[in-house]
């Protein structure tokens, strides 16, 4: 996906008509091919929550925003279904419990309610006003000011940053302004989004549930 939202930036830098057909045919190929019917976008052997949702969700934002492919938009919501049945929020509200047992590459458990910079998913949010449902597991724009003031008028050394807190894919973010839901429209998706604990406890969201922090 990458190197399809690379090459809409080079058409549109330098257009060539000839290759702009064969990149509407890459997106069109993708979408009948490269997404489940279930929703998630398919690794070797089946789905997997960390890169789903970490990479290739924003590099489709990425190329949507530089294509205006409509495809993208179809697959993001798509996959925001996905998110519905595979993400459990916690009862009070820290964050969401991930269906692990269906990843096939990583192990990403949990997603915080609000996760401030550096954030791999951030890119997303270029969906939400084409893709609401994707508000209820985003950051909230109120909360996400709120943590990067806290962040601004702390004393505390900055700490090092991790790896893939030094992603080049975070570079990206800066080139588009952000779209962030509003918290009340994140609240107006979250009880239509997210599993219920009943549903959770046939899928074995329950069984890897992480020690509270």
């Amino acid at each position: 996906m990458a190197g399809v939202a690379g090459a809409a930036l080079t058409l549109r830098l330098d257009p060539d008509p000839a290759l702009q057909r064969q990149l509407a045919d890459a997106f069109a190929r993708m979408a009948q091919t490269g997404q489940s019917p279930a929703g998630f976008f398919y690794e070797k052997s089946g789905p997997d929550q960390n890169y789903n949702f970490e990479v290739m969700l924003p590099e489709m934002a990425d190329a949507w925003r530089q294509s205006g492919d409509p495809h993208m938009v179809q697959m993001a919501a798509r996959y925001a279904e996905w998110l519905g049945y595979n993400l459990l929020r916690e009862p009070d509200g820290s964050g969401w419990l991930t269906n692990i047992a269906s990843s096939s590459r990583t192990s990403s458990r949990f997603y915080d309610d609000v996760r401030p910079d550096p954030e791999r998913t951030a890119l997303a949010n270029q969906f939400v006003p084409e893709v609401p449902a994707l508000a209820a597991f985003l950051s909230a724009r109120e909360d996400l000011t709120a943590a990067r003031a806290a962040w601004a008028a702390d004393p505390s050394p900055v700490p090092v940053l991790a790896k893939q807190d030094t992603s080049p894919r975070i570079l990206t973010h800066a080139i588009y302004g952000e779209r962030y839901p509003l918290r009340a429209g994140k609240r107006a998706e979250r009880p239509r989004r997210g599993a219920t604990a009943q549903h959770a406890s046939g899928l074995g969201l329950l069984r890897d549930r992480p020690r509270r922090r």
